[in-house]
């Protein structure tokens, strides 16, 4: 699955409206970027992590 998935569903899972989503888009846009993990095995079980809190 491709960062752009994860961040699309969470964007889905939080947002019911159009300009609801577009205002997640434009904050997710307009963070600070963040250092992520060399090797994308580790930020795949990051992002598992993350999604299994979730639930």
């Amino acid at each position: 699955m491709s960062v752009a998935t994860v961040v699309r569903d969470a964007i889905d899972q939080m947002t019911s409206g159009a300009e609801t989503r577009k205002d997640a888009i434009a904050a997710i846009l307009a963070a600070e970027a963040m250092t992520v993990p060399s090797d994308p095995a580790e930020l795949r079980r990051e992002l598992d992590a993350a999604r299994e809190g979730s639930t």
